[in-house]
């Protein structure tokens, strides 16, 4: 006869306990992703203030028409942060490699 795949009802207190700890961990693997994935924007983000003011004094030709796409594209940007919305990050994201390639061909 196969067993019933529930606990019975003298195991459910370790079986809590043992969910509660895997949860604990889920919410440490959370916010380590969560922390990780900020700091790599963070310095992507950097890496493209540190390439506009290099060029800021050089001025080529078309560096002040992709400066004003990249301020259009900012100003474009529509998140809502108090939501914590996947979408939003997601946005912020795909913005920030955008502006990076238009830096990249500078």
């Amino acid at each position: 006869m196969v067993r019933d795949e529930r606990p019975r009802a003298n195991e459910l207190p370790k079986v809590a306990v043992s969910v509660q700890a895997e949860l604990k961990y889920l919410r440490s693997l959370m916010e380590e992703t969560v922390s990780a994935h900020l700091i790599k924007r963070q310095a992507q983000i950097e890496s493209i203030v540190s390439a506009i003011s290099e060029h800021e004094s050089g001025e080529k030709e078309g560096w002040l028409k992709d400066i004003r796409i990249m301020q259009r594209r900012l100003r474009n940007l529509k998140v809502q942060p108090e939501k914590g919305r996947f979408r939003d990050i997601k946005r912020m994201t795909v913005l920030i490699s955008n502006l990076r390639r238009i830096v990249e061909k500078w």
